[in-house]
């Protein structure tokens, strides 16, 4: 007989018993698994009024006592219920008790350590067990958040002491330093001097020897013992930053951060330095001003690894990271005085990593060698090695380039591993070597567009070597100073392109393109062929390049024409199909040949699938004798 598992038990065992816990005007509705929450709870007078008040629900069940306060949550399910509109709660069960403990997301914070990992634990304190108090303040939380949710770039945050906490004496120090803190910063005010709806309201609290801000029970901020003293004034002002922008009131941590900055004070606890910062992932520049005034440059710093692993996101985003690297080289400077090799070594190769992703390649190639003289340990990673490989590459340095990745391949490396190899053996001038890797990279790969694109590129050395045979040669400057004489001439003439790929570079791309539109223009379009590849390899994004082999490939045969596609492919996606289909178009070709072309090359994912259908078309339409 088939049994119902354990956990589905415990599953539907907490949703019945948290729906008893809800007054009867409220509705409780579930939701799909998939969406990473269990149900969506709308508030409701009750005389049955809406509020509009509304929250998710994440049910996490256990017939463990032992784990009765304590769960395992995701980073990427934290992340989610950040981008939601509605506030969830995380709700703990524990079925052989009865019991239940909750808090809202708001509430959980990771800390630089949990941020580099896959998950985190989430404690409940006795505090947030489920009582007669726990609905008005979910319902008040809610008020909040809406109000957070609502509030204007213009609005205020407000700060109010507890005075049922404090003593007189430590209420009079309090409202001091909100006094102090207001006149720091404009956009806090006193609680109770403005409409509800033109501020955040943050009260604090005295929990044992701690002093605790708070939004309501949605998200709190603890100032630890040892960092209360003279400047209490700053600690309201960093933890009113913080609150705001868990609350997602960006802009009002922002013109309290800009505040702290323009006063330079210095967070009076690390933690608390840290959160502050992180406040300011939106505007990258200033968390960078914010972390080296509180010295959180210290790579050995728990704090150092999730500030630059937020910076490094913020500069995929934008088109600067002059921010980034005054970052880098606060840490870099801060390890080297501090004697930290490794880590200024590792600051070195970030920085290079990132030149190589937004192509300033010499930069890249420049990062590189100064992480691999401070730690040559790196010559023996793979990964260096290809990310290395790859910055010379692209910076024309293909001998030192083919070497590094001579270093990194192995008998597991893949088809991408031999490509790049073998690209870099090609344009080296080392034709025979390229040709071993191109072969070992078509034959470890089933049918695809990169599969296409060894056979290209073998078919590109069999003709390099038949064209030039022992008289290739490959003197990249010297092609390079015969070019600019022609350009000085103003000589457009097809022998002097020709004199410069047998006397200087067989491999200059300039001179391969103008040969390739000659020998197109002579109908030559084998040898058009390769002279437009050799191009396309050494720039993979000049579209016209590609364009112009298609052209020539549709004039040669069938094959010739589907690897070159799919190789075009490989490189640009679409784009150089585009480019080639735009002209196929203004040459009048019929649509719905146009349209056999298109779906063919929809298909160049899985080329397995191509049908029969296709390959008889091109057939057909190759022995017509067209061409392009």
């Amino acid at each position: 007989m088939p049994k119902r598992h354990n956990n589905h038990q415990i599953e539907d065992a907490s949703r019945r018993q948290f729906d008893r816990l809800l007054p009867d005007a409220w509705v409780s509705r579930p939701k799909p698994s998939d969406y990473g929450t269990d149900l969506e709870v709308e508030i409701f007078e009750k005389d049955g009024t809406a509020t509009g008040l509304m929250f998710y629900v994440q049910l996490r069940g256990t017939d463990d006592t032992k784990k009765e306060t304590s769960t395992t949550l995701s980073l990427e399910q934290l992340r989610y219920f950040h981008q939601l509109d509605v506030p969830t709660l995380l709700v703990r069960f524990c079925r052989p008790t009865s019991k239940f403990h909750c808090k809202w997301h708001f509430e959980i914070h990771p800390t630089a350590k949990q941020e580099t990992q896959d998950s985190l634990t989430v404690n409940f304190s006795g505090n947030q067990q489920w009582n007669d108090d726990t609905l008005p303040a979910l319902a008040s939380d809610l008020k909040i958040a809406r109000r957070a949710k609502n509030l204007n770039a213009h609005g205020f945050v407000s700060l109010k002491a507890d005075s049922i906490d404090f003593g007189a004496s430590k209420t009079f120090e309090l409202k001091l330093a909100i006094q102090q803190a207001t006149e720091i910063c404009g956009t806090i005010v006193p609680a109770d001097t403005l409409p509800d709806d033109r501020h955040l309201p943050l009260l604090i609290s005295q929990i044992g020897s701690s002093i605790t801000i708070r939004c309501g029970k949605l998200t709190s901020i603890e100032i630890p013992e040892d960092a209360l003293g003279d400047e209490l004034s700053t600690a309201l002002l960093y933890c009113a930053c913080i609150v705001s922008s868990d609350m997602g009131c960006t802009h009002q941590a922002q013109a309290i951060a800009n505040s702290i900055l323009q006063d330079k004070l210095v967070a009076p606890h690390p933690f608390i330095a840290f959160r502050a910062a992180l406040a300011l992932r939106s505007a990258p520049a200033d968390l960078v001003s914010f972390a080296l005034l509180n010295d959180l440059e210290d790579p050995s710093s728990p704090a150092n690894p999730m500030l630059t692993v937020a910076l490094v996101s913020a500069s995929q985003k934008s088109h600067t990271q002059d921010w980034l690297n005054v970052w880098y080289d606060a840490v870099r400077h801060f390890a080297i005085q501090n004697d930290m090799q490794g880590p200024a070594a590792a600051t070195f190769y970030n920085q290079g990593n990132v030149a190589l992703q937004t192509a300033n390649f010499a930069d890249a190639v420049w990062y590189y060698n100064q992480a691999r003289k401070l730690r040559p340990e790196y010559l023996t990673t793979d990964y260096f090695l290809q990310e290395f490989g790859g910055a010379l590459y692209n910076s024309r340095h293909y001998r030192p380039a083919r070497k590094l990745y001579e270093s990194a391949i192995t008998d597991t490396s893949s088809a991408t591993d031999w490509h790049r190899l073998g690209d870099a053996q090609l344009l080296s001038g080392e034709i025979e070597l390229a040709t071993k890797s191109y072969e070992t990279a078509e034959g470890s790969q089933r049918l695809s567009p990169e599969k296409f694109s060894s056979q290209m590129k073998l078919s590109l050395c069999d003709w390099l070597i038949a064209k030039y045979g022992e008289n290739l040669v490959v003197r990249w400057h010297e092609a390079s100073k015969m070019l600019r004489r022609i350009e000085i001439r103003n000589a457009q003439k097809e022998q002097e392109y020709h004199k410069i790929l047998l006397e200087a570079n067989a491999l200059d791309p300039v001179s391969n393109f103008n040969m390739g539109t000659s020998c197109a223009n002579r109908s030559e379009f084998d040898d058009a062929l390769h002279h437009f590849l050799l191009c396309g390899i050494q720039c993979p994004h000049d579209l016209e390049a590609w364009s112009n082999a298609i052209k020539c490939a549709w004039n040669v045969n069938h094959h010739a024409f589907f690897a070159v596609l799919s190789a075009a492919y490989a490189h640009n996606a679409l784009d150089g199909y585009a480019l080639f289909r735009s002209d196929l178009t203004n040459q009048g070709m019929p649509d719905n040949l146009i349209e056999m072309l298109d779906a063919l090359v929809g298909e160049l994912d899985d080329p397995t699938q191509v049908s029969d259908e296709f390959s008889k078309f091109l057939q057909r339409h190759f022995s017509d004798g067209e061409t392009v």
